[in-house]
């Protein structure tokens, strides 16, 4: 690798969250790692995800087999508000591979891993809690973050509930737009015209 030649050595691994799927494989080849991990987790939340496997620009994954085994889920819901969709019954509508979800943890209060102690200001903690979602009277953390799986378990950033717009009639990524914006076209992951572009943040 570049980094290689340069300085003699390699990093082994490298262990974060946030690496932007258009910069993780030229940022690997560059300084020469061998592997890349990435997570996603809330400081106060109890939905977190963790990509181990060196897929680039997945946060997480859980297999789709292995899905009722591990207590987080991807729920419909409006990108602007947060407010969930909900079926005839009144349970959570989930979100299918490839569209977007906002992620939730499942609320166990006797379990210390996924318990919600939620904030000082309880109306905030009340913001954060839904109940419905896949039985009636289950609880669920809401993470305000929209995410989105593969057929296979793979789970990827989208962006921040609030932090998405409409246009022609689509819901577009403000995530997506500064991808575009930094020389990367996410829909052909090929770079764009924009060359002259090195970093945009879009708001």
């Amino acid at each position: 690798a570049d980094m290689d030649a340069k300085c003699g050595k390699t990093l082994r691994v490298a262990f974060g969250n946030g690496m932007r799927p258009e910069v993780w494989v030229p940022f690997q080849k560059q300084f020469g790692i061998g592997r890349v991990v990435e997570f996603y987790g809330s400081t106060e939340g109890n939905a977190n995800l963790c990509n181990n496997t060196g897929v680039p620009g997945a946060i997480g994954v859980v297999p789709s087999a292995l899905k009722f085994i591990y207590p987080v889920c991807l729920a419909k819901c409006d990108s602007e508000t947060g407010e969930l969709a909900r079926d005839s019954n009144g349970m959570a509508v989930m979100a299918k591979p490839g569209e977007p979800g906002q992620l939730l943890g499942l609320i166990k209060d006797d379990d210390p891993a996924r318990r919600f102690d939620g904030y000082t200001d309880k109306k905030a903690t009340g913001k954060k809690i839904v109940c419905d979602i896949k039985k009636k009277g289950d609880k669920w953390f809401a993470s305000g973050d929209l995410l989105r799986s593969d057929w296979f378990g793979f789970f990827f950033w989208v962006d921040r509930i609030g932090d998405t717009f409409r246009w022609k009639g689509e819901n577009v990524s403000t995530a997506e737009v500064a991808a575009a914006f930094s020389g990367f076209d996410s829909s052909t992951s090929s770079k764009s015209p924009l060359k002259f572009v090195e970093d945009a943040n879009v708001y």
